[in-house]
């Protein structure tokens, strides 16, 4: 989950010149919003991928635990 996390999230701030130590809540916000959309998985057309609640505070999680060292 964490490598499946991480990766969409370090593109996130790449595409947005973000430095993991300045991310803002706001960019945050703008980050699980993206995530949040309902879109066709790649290799399960019938099903759509979703952030649930848990899922986006394991993330948040992850997050917080990076940008602390």
């Amino acid at each position: 989950m964490y490598r499946a996390a991480w990766g969409p999230f370090a593109q996130y701030c790449a595409d947005r010149r973000l430095e993991l130590a300045n991310v803002t809540s706001a960019d945050l916000e703008g980050f699980l919003a993206l995530r949040s959309v309902r879109r066709p998985m790649r290799d399960r057309p019938t099903r759509t991928a979703q952030l649930d609640g848990r899922y986006a505070y394991r993330l948040l999680s992850l997050i917080d635990k990076l940008a602390a060292f």
